[in-house]
């Protein structure tokens, strides 16, 4: 009779196990709303650079328009999605509501 050989499948699904129960540390803090959030500042950094990059220097739009988008996603945007957190919002609202 032919012996029984382990095989590297069954030691794969042994360290698949380990790895089953970790959670992204992301997923604690961010939300969809987050992520919505950094990808409209993504999106406003390149629509302001483009604008600065508009011919001739000197015109409105690249001394004008494009600083003010790049504030309005460096100094609102980006802080918001890293910051903002519906989680804690979610505790209070189950901790406000009347106990019957």
């Amino acid at each position: 009779m032919a012996k029984k050989v382990a095989t590297k499948k069954t030691v794969k699904k042994s360290s698949a196990r380990i790895f089953d129960n970790m959670q992204s540390p992301f997923s604690v803090y961010w939300e969809n709303k987050n992520y919505l959030l950094l990808a409209s500042a993504v999106a406003l950094l390149v629509i302001g650079y483009i604008l600065l990059s508009v011919d001739p220097w000197y015109s409105g739009t690249s001394l004008v328009a494009a600083p003010l988008v790049l504030l309005i996603a460096y100094l609102v945007l980006v802080p918001l999605a890293i910051l903002l957190s519906g989680k804690a919002k979610k505790e209070e609202s189950t901790e406000e509501s009347p106990a019957e």
